[in-house]
Formats: C-alpha cells, structure tokens, sequence
C-alpha cells in the first residue's frame, strides 16, 4: 500500500460526517477559536511525539511514513479531502460544514452551506450534501425549516446536521 493510493477492495465506504473546515484568518482572533485550535494541538502533539515505540514497531512502514504533521493538520481546501479520502478507501464524504458558531460568540460560521455545496458541486461523485442547520435555537425554527426544504427540494441533500431547540430545562 502507498501513502498515496489504498488496497482495493468490495466495500462500498462512507464518511457520514467529513468536516469541512474554512478559511480561519478572519476568527483566529477569538478566543474561542484560538482555545479550540490550541485543544486540537494538543491531541495531535502526542500522536506525532507521545507514542511509544512499540507502537511504532506495530505500524508497517509505508503507515508509519503517514504520520508527518501534514497528514494531522486541518485543511481548508476540499481537494485535500479528497486526498485523504483516495488515501484511506474513503468513496464518498458527506461534507459537513463546520459551524463552530459558539467559538465565535454565535457572530460567524467556520463554513458555509454555500462553501460545502460548492465542492459537492465540483465533485459529486465523491460528495455529497450534508447541510449544517445549527444552530436553532439561534435562528429559529421556521429559519432552519425552510433551509432544510431548500436543500431538500433544489439540491437532493438527504442528509442534514442540527442540533434540536431544548424545549425545556
């Protein structure tokens, strides 16, 4: 097996929750997003420095040539998703656009629906639709009901992310 290509087999694979991350420049500067980016550093230090070494022996060589830090940083950029798709055997990701929107106290999203549909678009046969209709209780239901039919009714998605209002505490 290369890093760049994985062994064929019969099984038809699916990434039901693939998130697409955006362009993080304009919310770095949250507090937010900075103690949430600083949370995912430190699971990834221990996966490139921690493990033992008879994890390492455990690993086949071409997999042990997969853990470089490139490989554990988020991309912005749908064709590296693709990328990792093609490296683990991955068919199709139902791309997620990551919200976030509490890491920017509720003022911006990560990642549109727009952005998402528009790699779904460049690739639909490896992508699908995968709307992120959260936060509700922020939006409102009626909001959230009529983006869902949107998707529903114009562009086939059948599969959708949200979190329901609390209807009581």
């Amino acid at each position: 097996m290369s890093s760049n290509s994985f062994q064929q087999d019969d099984y038809f694979k699916i990434d039901p929750e693939f998130h697409l991350v955006g362009d993080m420049q304009p919310y770095i500067h949250f507090p937010g997003v900075q103690m949430w980016w600083k949370a995912i550093e430190n699971i990834r230090r221990p996966l490139l420095g921690g493990a033992t070494e008879e994890l390492f022996a455990q690993l086949h060589p071409e997999d042990l040539a997969q853990l470089q830090p490139g490989n554990f940083t988020p991309t912005t950029d749908p064709e590296g998703v693709l990328g990792m798709m093609d490296r683990y055997g991955v068919d199709v990701g139902c791309l997620l656009p990551e919200s976030m929107m509490d890491t920017t106290g509720f003022s911006s999203r990560w990642v549109s629906n727009g952005d998402m549909a528009q790699a779904v678009e460049r690739h639909p046969d490896r992508f699908m639709y995968q709307p992120n209709l959260s936060p509700i209780k922020h939006r409102g239901v009626r909001n959230a009901i009529w983006e869902l039919e949107h998707w529903a009714n114009e562009k086939g998605a059948r599969i959708f992310k949200f979190y329901p209002p609390r209807t009581h505490m």
